[in-house]
Order: structure tokens, then C-alpha cells, then sequence
């Protein structure tokens, strides 16, 4: 068994095998698949595995980098495409992709990777986690109100693409785990694809582009928006009033949106429905490189024990010490303070449990109380949302 990158024309065989694992053979799935690749292509990296009969597997990697809090961007990699042929499953040939995966994204300073599971149970046992929960409104659009601030609504030009990208960042700045967009991301965001108009529309304030949202295909019955962003009430309500415009074209609106958006104390309805269930998985691929990445404004220091049997590099105590914005991490024999495994310490260290709740869940063993508030003081901070499309 041998597991490297993809050469050549091994690219479109790990295609076809993909196809047939998620696809059922459709070859039209693969022209949405080369659209997704269209201008990400030096940041996609694609392995196969090989035994004796050929290609078994096979998955790929795209870089991005995620907002963390104020001024700590994190290198990541978004892993999609995993398949593995039917009639060699149950040989440990999917982990070992996703093992040499973790070694290259190590290798290459990613520090966290995401993934969307076909099976949650599966990626727990190698360490990933869910860290992500998806809150999707179905709003009626006859049941909203335009509202004064509405006139303030118009359709996005050209010129409008430097506000609208200030304003993602100034939203962004109170969430781990949202994009930090390149240009080429922002071109999938904002304009239309082969099969679809993108029509953007903003909210301008005396300060700026205050909020916007994205309108792409869709329906007369439901139509979603890739996206809705929006940094004050005023923008929230102004936006939903130009929802409220459309009624006649479409009588349902979706998009997703963090916990404390304050949709509700704008708009509540009973043909309003508000859905919640678990979205990506997540794993810190470098426990080392992840805590040094942070900078507290708090000091403090503690000794943490990770388990991590699949990624040996992240087992171990560690001495974890910080002041001034800097963090030092040092392997230690000292006796660990506080026990954790590498799905708990992922979670808390996206921001989407607490570490008072992990270890109110039995998820984290506390052996001495002062090192736990230190722990505290690191890791709390922002809370997770992670926005699509990519």
C-alpha cells in the first residue's frame, strides 16, 4: 500500500472513483466538481492510495485561512472529495489517507483542518469533531415589513466591492472560523456562475456598507441566500424589508446565520421556522503550533495531557505558558494538571463548546484548579461560525 500525491491522469481516475462512490457513475456531477476547482486549483492538493490491484482511494485538500479573534488568522485545509472503492473498504484505507493528510498539512503549517462527514462517528475516531452547528431560517416573505431603513437598500455595483468586503471583515472579527477571503474566493461569493445571475444587494449608512446579502437561483416556492451579513440592526431590518419587496417571486427565503444574529428580536412569525443540526467536523492538526498562534491578553501558565493516538506528534504533556500576546509551548514530564482529549481541546479551541462546559460534560479531567482558569483565560474568546460556501 502506497499513498502520495495524484500525477497526471491519475487525477481523472480518482475522479471516476469518487463518482461512483458519491455519485452513482452521474458524469454531469463532475462538471460541478471541475466549476468548484475553477481558479482554487494551486491550492487544491489530491492524494490517491494504491495496493496491488490500483487506485483504492482517494482525496483532496483545499488551503484556506480562518479568522480566529483580533489579529490571529489560522492556516487551515478544507479536506472533500474522500472515496475509497466499495470492494476494498474495511482495510483501514480511508485513515490512511486521512493520516498522511494530517502529516502534509503539519508539514505544510496548517494548523486546523475542516471537513463536511458522511459519518460523524467514523472521523471521531480519528480525531476530528463536530464543531459547527448549522442554524437555517425558512422565513416567509409576506410576513416581513419594509421599514424606513429600507430605501436605504440598493443593488450592488463594481465600485461597492471594497465596502462589501470591510464589512464581511468587521463581521467576521466577532467569530473563530470564518474565511479569510482572497479575491479569487470573493469572485465565488459575489459574482454568477455559468448557470446563474448573482444579484448582491448592500445597506449604506453615513459610516459605509453596514450589511448585504447574495441572491443565486433559488425558486417561486424557496429561494436561499448564500449569503446574509449584516453589522447592525438597522442593516438587518433594512435588508429583510427588501426580502419583504419580493414577496411575489418568492414566497420563502432560507439562509444560515450564527446564534446571536438577532433575528428574533426583529422578526418572529409562527410560519416562521428556525432549524438547528450539526454541520462540519474539525481537528487541530498541530496542538504545538495552534496554541502559539493565540495571543492573550491574560498570563498565566498550566500542564495539559493530549490524547492523540492518530497524530503522535500532538500526544503528550505540555507545559503551556503565556503573557505580553505570547505563548510558548514546551514538552514536559511534569504531571499533567489537566487531561483532555484532541476532540475536546478541538472544540474549545474553535470556541464552539467553553471549556467550562466541556468539563462540566465530563469531556476534560481537572486535576488542579488554578491551571483550569488558566486554561479558561486562553481558550475562551469569540464563538465559532463558519460561513459557506467554501
Amino acid at each position: 500500500m502506497v499513498v502520495r500525491r495524484l500525477e497526471g491522469d491519475e487525477t481523472h481516475e480518482a475522479d471516476l472513483l469518487w463518482l461512483q462512490c458519491f455519485e452513482r457513475g452521474l458524469k454531469s456531477s463532475l462538471d460541478g466538481l471541475s466549476k468548484w476547482r475553477e481558479g482554487l486549483e494551486p491550492r487544491i492538493v489530491r492524494f490517491g492510495l494504491w495496493d496491488e490491484a490500483g487506485m483504492q482511494a482517494t482525496l483532496q485538500m483545499y488551503g484556506k485561512r480562518l479568522q480566529f479573534e483580533s489579529g490571529v488568522v489560522i492556516p487551515a485545509a478544507y479536506i472533500s472529495s474522500i472515496a475509497c472503492a466499495p470492494a476494498r473498504r474495511g482495510r483501514g484505507y480511508g485513515s490512511a489517507c486521512l493520516k498522511h493528510a494530517l502529516e502534509h498539512m503539519r508539514d505544510a503549517g496548517q494548523i486546523v483542518t475542516t471537513l463536511s462527514p458522511f459519518e460523524y462517528a467514523y472521523y471521531r475516531e480519528l480525531g476530528w469533531e463536530w464543531i459547527r452547528i448549522i442554524r437555517g431560517y425558512r422565513v416567509p416573505s409576506r410576513m416581513l415589513r419594509v421599514v424606513p431603513e429600507t430605501e436605504d437598500v440598493r443593488l450592488a455595483n463594481p465600485q461597492d466591492r471594497p465596502g462589501i468586503e470591510e464589512a464581511y471583515r468587521r463581521f467576521s472579527a466577532r467569530y473563530r472560523g470564518m474565511a479569510v477571503r482572497d479575491e479569487v474566493e470573493w469572485d465565488l461569493v459575489l459574482d454568477g456562475s455559468k448557470s446563474y445571475v448573482s444579484y448582491v444587494y448592500v445597506y449604506e449608512s453615513d459610516g459605509g456598507i453596514d450589511g448585504y446579502l447574495v441572491m443565486r437561483g433559488g425558486g417561486s416556492e424557496e429561494t436561499f441566500l448564500p449569503e446574509f451579513i449584516s453589522l447592525t440592526p438597522q442593516a438587518q431590518r433594512a435588508l429583510l424589508g427588501l426580502l419583504r419587496r419580493l414577496h411575489n417571486q418568492a414566497k420563502t427565503f432560507v439562509w444560515d446565520a450564527p446564534e446571536d444574529d438577532g433575528l428574533w428580536s426583529q422578526f418572529m412569525h409562527r410560519d416562521m421556522h428556525t432549524g438547528i443540526g450539526p454541520g462540519l467536523q474539525g481537528r487541530v492538526v498541530d496542538v504545538e503550533a495552534a496554541l502559539t498562534a493565540l495571543k492573550p491578553a491574560l498570563s498565566g501558565d498550566f500542564v495539559i495531557d493530549i490524547q492523540d493516538p492518530f497524530a503522535s506528534w500532538n500526544a503528550g504533556t505540555w507545559q503551556v505558558a503565556f503573557a505580553d500576546g505570547v505563548v510558548t509551548v514546551a514538552s514536559t514530564k511534569r504531571d499533567a494538571e489537566i487531561q483532555v482529549d484532541i476532540q475536546a481541546f478541538t472544540q474549545a479551541f474553535f470556541g464552539v463548546l467553553p471549556v467550562t462546559a466541556l468539563r462540566g460534560r465530563d469531556r476534560m479531567a481537572v486535576i488542579r484548579e488554578p491551571a483550569f482558569q488558566a486554561l479558561r483565560g486562553l481558550l475562551d474568546g469569540p464563538p465559532m461560525w463558519y460561513n459557506g460556501p467554501i
